[in-house]
């Protein structure tokens, strides 16, 4: 019990914790706002080609975990592919908002794949009844 007491008397251990659930803020947040924009559009609009951003959404979720972390690093690093060769910037994307942007392409899958089938599950007809007498789509979309 010591122990788990000495760690909440340390600044070194608070601020870690203190990252640490801000890291999971943020990220829980990006996720959820990336996870809503692809499940919105697979679901709602006429996009070509549907299928690929399907694909590439769920592709996170297939992969072994190890693999996400090295494959942002060969492509968005100091030397990467995107970043380096095609855009020809030199990004340090070794701190808090690489971490979170990699964790964000990590996670949001999930949540897709749940916003997806609440949007697929949501009745058309009600909501052609509310555009009908006079609501606005934002406020439709909002009270589903």
């Amino acid at each position: 019990m010591q122990a788990y007491t000495s760690i909440f008397r340390n600044a070194y251990d608070l601020g870690i914790i203190s990252n640490t659930l801000i890291l999971g803020i943020v990220v829980a947040l990006l996720g959820t706002v990336v996870a809503f924009i692809f499940a919105y559009a697979t679901t709602y609009l006429a996009i070509p080609h549907k299928r690929i951003f399907k694909i590439f959404s769920i592709l996170p979720m297939v992969s072994p975990p190890f693999v996400i972390s090295p494959a942002f690093i060969l492509l968005f690093g100091r030397s990467g592919l995107i970043t380096y060769k095609l855009l020809g910037i030199r990004p340090d994307i070794y701190g808090f908002w690489g971490l979170a942007f990699t964790q964000v392409l990590s996670f949001f899958p999930t949540g897709y794949l749940m916003l997806t089938a609440m949007l697929q599950n949501i009745d058309p007809s009600i909501e052609e009844a509310a555009c009908i007498s006079g609501t606005g789509m934002k406020k439709v979309f909002s009270h589903t």
